[in-house]
């Protein structure tokens, strides 16, 4: 979706407002992995909103290997030179990780670039990106579910400049 609009008759600056964007998880059991993640391939700046579902979140670290919890992961272009923000939210009493990665790993591990594990019951877990990102770059989003309620959550992306 794009927006496009013109300034007021006798203002030459833009007035065209950041593009909010809302992504659905399209399939829980093809982005389990940082290499296969779901593609937000939609134009947006300002606040990319994604929604999903966790689902069975009972991994025991102590009984089960290898990995036998929900993982979800989406990858986002950053729309234009910028801060990013990461604020992952859910209502239930789930376990969840919030993985960065803006070098994705080959073969099936999980060495992610940054970890966010939750400190409490519910959200919201905020990540503050430290460094500019650039027009372009790439950034996959994974969130981990390895204990609690099964439940959905939003990811949402704030953009500014």
């Amino acid at each position: 979706m794009v927006l496009m609009g013109c300034a007021p008759s006798g203002e030459g600056d833009d007035t065209s407002e950041p593009v909010d964007y809302t992504w659905q998880e399209s399939n829980d059991s093809g982005n389990e992995f940082p290499q296969n993640p779901e593609e937000v391939d939609e134009a947006w700046e300002g606040r990319l909103t994604i929604t999903g579902e966790s689902q069975l979140c009972d991994w025991d670290e102590d009984a089960d290997w290898p990995w036998t919890g929900d993982n979800d992961h989406f990858a986002i272009t950053v729309p234009a030179d910028g801060y990013l923000e990461a604020i992952l939210d859910w209502d239930t009493s789930t376990d969840y990780y919030l993985m960065i990665y803006f070098d994705v790993p080959e073969g099936t591990t999980a060495a992610y670039d940054h970890l966010v594990d939750n400190t409490a019951e519910t959200g919201p877990e905020t990540y503050l990106f430290e460094d500019e990102s650039d027009e372009g770059d790439e950034i996959v989003f994974g969130i981990a579910c390895d204990g609690g309620e099964e439940g959905e959550y939003t990811l949402e992306i704030l953009w500014e400049d």
